[in-house]
């Protein structure tokens, strides 16, 4: 039998772990909604009606949370699909099957990396040298993993050398003062269907932009928001767009961009980390992805570039730092399926969603091609229309 619905310990115990791994795309039904798994084939219609209908009224009562709304909102989508399917023992049933099979892939995929790091060390040096636990327990950390899981991988494999320190240092915080801007682009991302990584993405300018065509931009963006029907969207954005005056019209624009490469330089520090331990090295590959990864967060080429050298050489990479090559690695990324998303927005009625994905299938295929112009003039047309409305 299901305990009573405690509201605040859900918001505590699911709401905030979804939050942290990202949201809804990396949860599934029974957590969403509190269910245990493991006894999905004895719960009754009638609990988990009571179950899915006591949180779906939560989640109403969370939706101005100021933490958790832009999550709720995107929850309360999927709803009504879900809840058809947990309240029928057939539903729950094929659901439960997907779960399973999707949290076992979660789990394997959380000791990929570390698992890929430890035979290529063996292969390099026959075990695993003592200097390079250290890097190796905080891959494991920055995957989720804790220490005795930790342990019984490296158990596996022979320690060459000395005993290693005992914990990695802890990377720095994100920059404070990108917080509040941090928090808003990640809610209307979640909104929108898209990622909105930095003000110069929402403004649809390079981060090179000069402070006159950012507050042209600003201006006219204001103009047509406060013409929308008002609803948590708009305020958003026009907390965004009065954001975008102060750090980028009057302020100093190289000021928002040094603080918005601390947030990324802590997010690639992982991946970089990861990247030279076993080689020793930043091969040119791995620095041209990293470079785009930095890029695609809101960076300009010379900060990106600045941010993937400096963690290169914090993490120990002997030698000089690759230059990424200028041309694009091929079948690095899909520029197909950013077209489709772009085309996908447009259907939605998102045409800033649509450009961003136009301008990722630009990226990625390197050159202006026939379906990238289409839905890129056609993501402008849309919204030259809703502009003139």
């Amino acid at each position: 039998m299901l305990p009573p619905f405690d509201g605040n310990g859900y918001r505590k115990r699911v709401l905030a772990a979804i939050e942290r791994r990202g949201g809804p795309d990396a949860t599934d039904p029974f957590e969403v909604y509190d269910l245990p798994l493991e006894a999905a084939g004895s719960l009754t219609d009638d609990e988990v009606a009571r179950r899915v209908d006591d949180v779906w009224a939560f989640w109403q009562k969370q939706r101005d949370h100021p933490k958790y709304r832009g999550l709720v909102t995107a929850l309360l989508r999927s709803h009504d699909a879900l809840a058809a399917q947990l309240r029928t023992p057939g539903g729950r049933q094929w659901l439960a099957g997907q779960t399973r099979a999707e949290r076992e892939r979660r789990e394997a995929a959380r000791f990929a990396a570390l698992d890929a790091a430890l035979e290529r060390l063996v292969e390099r040096f026959g075990g695993v040298p003592a200097d390079k636990v250290a890097g190796l327990r905080g891959m494991a950390a920055a995957a989720g993993l804790d220490d005795a899981a930790f342990e019984a991988r490296l158990r596996g494999h022979r320690l060459l050398g000395a005993e290693a320190p005992a914990a990695p240092a802890e990377p720095a915080d994100a920059a404070v003062v990108l917080r509040q801007v941090r928090d808003g682009l990640e809610e209307l991302g979640r909104i929108e269907g898209a990622r909105v990584p930095s003000l110069h993405a929402l403004l649809e300018l390079p981060p090179t932009a000069d402070r006159e065509t950012v507050r042209r931009r600003r201006d006219a963006l204001l103009v047509v928001n406060r013409q929308r029907r008002p609803d948590r969207r708009r305020a958003l954005v026009d907390d965004l767009l009065a954001a975008a005056g102060t750090l980028l019209v009057d302020g100093d624009p190289a000021v928002y961009l040094d603080a918005l490469a601390d947030d990324v330089r802590a997010a690639l520090r992982p991946r970089v980390t990861a990247a030279v331990l076993v080689e020793d090295r930043l091969t040119p590959a791995d620095a041209y992805l990293l470079l785009q990864e930095a890029q695609a967060a809101g960076l300009d080429q010379q900060r990106a570039a600045a941010v993937v050298t400096g963690l290169a050489r914090e993490a120990g990479a002997m030698g000089d730092v690759p230059a990424p090559p200028p041309a694009r690695v091929p079948g690095r990324a899909d520029w197909q399926a950013e077209v489709s998303a772009a085309r996908a927005a447009l259907r939605d009625g998102r045409p800033a969603a649509a450009r961003r994905h136009a301008d990722a299938a630009l990226s990625a295929a390197g050159e202006l091609l026939p379906p990238i112009r289409a839905v890129r003039d056609e993501a402008a047309e849309v919204a030259a229309r809703a502009g003139a409305a």
